[in-house]
């Protein structure tokens, strides 16, 4: 709110996995009042009863689900939305299970009127940060409440290659505009990439985040002129990285009423592609999906992600998304 088969990729036997993953974590605040922030619905006072030791419960939760995604290498880069500020990132890499693993971060720090950002962990021994930019979506019309940000992370892999990384986390369908303001944030985010191409000579690109549509829309694909795999690809094109269905019983990373949705999403352009599917051994993007992150569907049948809340009552479960992945 970015299939139980998974799909694992062979990788070389001289060169560990290169895993990427991105995660709408739902909700992950801290205990504390953030001045001009609305989010007092996740304090201990409120009707939530947001308390220390749910919050503890939920950033084990995340750290249980990015290690285990990572199977015996835990994922080089981990792109994360609705995290609240700097205060839950530095407990969920320092005093959850997750600190064995040594990731650091970057985040944004936007005028979302809810105070959640969009945040990249990443392991330095793989992945060596050089730079990092936070850039508001901006609205010519004023109406619009003001969203997340576009972050933008460039760092070298083992082989020396620059890495350029989008994380986002685009407007949501509840609110009114919705349409128009993920329009705009597709633009800039367009425009983004665009002027990468004219000061990098050999751009690597990927971008993930939560779209809050999915995959297969139009304006995905005509905003960010994204294709899909089939045969060769051209250096300078945007790639859904996702096959085009998904076996069942789990159709999307998330589940609205009783229609599965792709919105969470990999991009990556050709030229980061393009040795594998030329070589013909690219592995698709998958979702993972695990049992212990999903629950029975009873009102709608089948199954559905195994969320924190159900409303306010505290369910105890990890996020209403579940996480997509990716093997470099």
């Amino acid at each position: 709110m970015l299939v139980l088969m998974i799909v694992t990729s062979q990788a070389r036997a001289d060169e560990p996995s290169f895993r990427v993953l991105f995660y709408n974590v739902e909700n992950l605040f801290d205990c504390e009042k953030d001045a001009g922030k609305e989010d007092g619905e996740f304090l201990p006072t409120s009707m939530r009863r947001w308390g220390y030791r749910r919050f503890n419960e939920k950033l084990e939760h995340i750290a249980r689900v990015i290690i285990s995604a990572g199977e015996w290498e835990p994922p080089v880069l981990v792109g994360l939305c609705e995290v609240e500020n700097d205060s839950v990132l530095f407990q969920l890499t320092r005093r959850s299970s997750l600190r064995r693993q040594d990731y650091q971060y970057v985040m944004t720090n936007c005028a979302d009127v809810r105070g959640i950002d969009v945040a990249l962990l990443y392991r330095p021994e793989r992945f060596r940060l050089l730079s990092y930019h936070s850039y508001p979506v901006v609205f010519q019309d004023t109406t619009i409440r003001p969203t997340r940000d576009l972050l933008h992370v460039t760092g070298l892999t083992l082989r020396h290659d620059t890495l350029d990384i989008f994380v986002c986390h685009l407007p949501s369908k509840v609110r009114s505009g919705s349409q128009e303001a993920r329009l705009v944030a597709l633009s800039q985010i367009k425009a983004k990439i665009d002027s990468l191409y004219t000061v990098r000579r050999n751009l690597h690109l990927l971008l993930m985040g939560d779209f809050n549509t999915d995959y297969k829309d139009a304006d995905i694909k005509e905003v960010l002129q994204t294709k899909a795999l089939e045969g060769s690809v051209s250096p300078g094109a945007l790639y859904s990285l996702f096959p085009s269905s998904f076996p069942e019983p789990t159709k999307g990373s998330y589940k609205y009423i009783d229609s599965w949705s792709l919105i969470d999403q990999i991009y990556a352009n050709g030229l980061l592609l393009q040795p594998r599917v030329e070589a013909g051994t690219f592995q698709p993007a998958w979702i993972y999906a695990p049992d212990f992150l999903q629950e029975k569907d009873k009102k709608y049948g089948g199954t559905k992600p195994f969320r924190s809340w159900a409303g306010k009552k505290y369910t105890g479960g990890y996020s209403d998304h579940f996480p997509v992945c990716f093997d470099l």
